[in-house]
């Protein structure tokens, strides 16, 4: 007898075996740079079976189709390094980034993106660099891709008292929901952190404590998820902290730990700028207000601050959306702090080696 929950179960685990089929079929079909060959195994002549859901079968019934072959010529952008045609796969010798679609009887044109729905933080990857996205989200390659090839290692910056190596990724963490709690509990930190927590932690947290009970009468909301249009794509975030003044003024933050940098600060600027723009677009905040906009840095006690109105805002995101257009677009000058510069064949990988 089989439960309810049992065949739940089972199900589930035979979408997921089914899904990564076809994933692992797209992967390997996508990777070919100058041909690919499909082989079938048969036996006495006959085919062997399969599922009726297997990927096979979709090879087998495509044999007897006849595919058409056209040449298309792809703009290169001079202002950017751009990888050689021939280098390309198959899904990027066509308009795949964005499409156009008329306005009805109007001669403007919308620009719809084609990826599946993103978070902010993994869409930040296009303003640093477009390649460097298109590694992540297309190619779906993960830092723990990287740690297998031990390509990519965490950097260690400090030690707990037992020894224990703490890496930067965990240490930001919970700096982050040190914050998080500062902010629900009255600006207060649990007994246990502030007795444990080394001199600049608490320093920075002291710091940004200071800093967001400047902000009087202001309604803070802190770790709240959204989900918005983003020209026409659905993208969710959660931005560490939104705070409205009761004039209808909004301020929103986002708290890092470790050291300040213009390559750093354009994610992080791109990332705030997402949500100042899903706030206005959920009609949080009228269209003629000004958003301000402020990255703090807790170990540096340093705050980068920026001001946008709605126009400037929407102009700014769409620069650096349109450039799904063209993933080969290489950004040189984030190659030496990309995780991916020892696998990029662009100029990036170029450069590391």
């Amino acid at each position: 007898f089989k439960t309810p929950q049992f065949i739940i179960e089972d199900l589930i685990k035979s979408k997921k075996e089914f899904s990564e089929s076809k994933r692992l079929f797209y992967v390997a079909a996508t990777r070919a740079e100058k041909k690919i060959s499909w082989i079938d195994l048969s036996q006495n002549d006959k085919g062997c079976s399969f599922s009726s859901s297997s990927w096979i079968n979709g090879i087998r019934s495509a044999e007897n189709i006849n595919f058409s072959e056209k040449e298309i010529n792809i703009p290169i952008d001079d202002t950017q390094n751009e990888i050689s045609s021939t280098d390309l796969p198959l899904f990027h010798r066509d308009n795949l980034g964005l499409v156009g679609r008329s306005s009805g009887n109007n001669v403007e044109v919308e620009k719809l993106g084609i990826i599946s729905e993103l978070s902010v933080t993994k869409l930040a990857y296009l303003a640093e660099c477009p390649h460097k996205f298109f590694l992540s989200n297309i190619c779906k390659i993960s830092n723990e891709d990287l740690e297998l090839l031990n390509l990519e290692k965490d950097n260690i910056i400090h030690e707990t008292a037992s020894k224990k190596p703490v890496s930067s990724s965990e240490r930001g963490t919970r700096i982050h929901w040190l914050v998080e709690y500062m902010i629900k509990h009255n600006f207060s930190l649990p007994l246990e952190d502030e007795k444990t927590l080394k001199k600049r932690d608490l320093e920075g947290l002291d710091w940004i404590k200071q800093e967001l009970q400047g902000l009087s009468g202001f309604e803070f909301i802190s770790e709240e998820e959204i989900k918005f249009s983003f020209f026409n794509h659905m993208i969710t975030g959660i931005p560490d902290l939104v705070a409205f003044s009761p004039k209808n003024e909004i301020e929103i933050w986002d708290f890092k730990t470790g050291g300040w940098s213009d390559d750093k600060n354009i994610n992080y600027q791109f990332q705030l700028a997402c949500y100042a723009y899903a706030y206005f677009e959920l009609g949080k905040i009228k269209k003629e207000s000004v958003v301000k906009l402020v990255i703090a840095y807790l170990d540096e006690r340093k705050k980068q601050e920026y001001f946008f109105k709605y126009n400037e805002l929407k102009d700014y995101l769409f620069s650096i959306w349109s450039k799904i257009d063209n993933y080969n677009q290489v950004n040189t000058k984030h190659c030496n702090s990309c995780i991916y510069k020892k696998i990029c064949t662009s100029a990036c990988g170029k450069i590391s080696s």
